[in-house]
């Protein structure tokens, strides 16, 4: 009768074990998700950055154009640039979308290693 308390005791102590590792494992995911999410802010305010910096530097050539002091082709190589990295601007806002993993490694849906932020899918 004891070995039968000792043993189930022991089988509450290893699911608690479990499940607060679980718990932590999924606190670590979502800071990894966060952390990633400030990563793409930062990425996506430089990106924009850079599109106004050309944005000027092809406004300045179409300038330098209209007053003689450069060739078209300057205008055509700075218009190519600007909308080359507006058009890489625009394609990373696209929403992130933050699998869940914790709960479904738990459940032996999804091998250990393989969460990670994703580009939502549009539908």
């Amino acid at each position: 009768m004891i070995e039968s308390y000792y043993a189930q005791k022991a089988f509450w102590d290893e699911t608690i074990a479990q499940y607060r590792a679980t718990i932590v494992e999924a606190f670590r995911e979502v800071a990894d998700a966060l952390v990633a999410e400030v990563r793409l802010a930062e990425q996506r305010t430089a990106q924009e950055a850079q599109v106004a910096a050309l944005q000027e530097a092809l406004d300045l050539s179409l300038l330098r154009y209209k007053t003689g002091l450069a060739n078209y082709i300057e205008v055509l190589v700075m218009g190519g640039a600007q909308r080359h990295h507006a058009r890489a601007a625009r394609s990373r806002k696209q929403p992130v979308e933050v699998v869940g993993c914790a709960g479904e490694r738990e459940m032996g849906q999804r091998p250990a290693g393989s969460c990670e932020a994703t580009p939502a899918r549009r539908n």
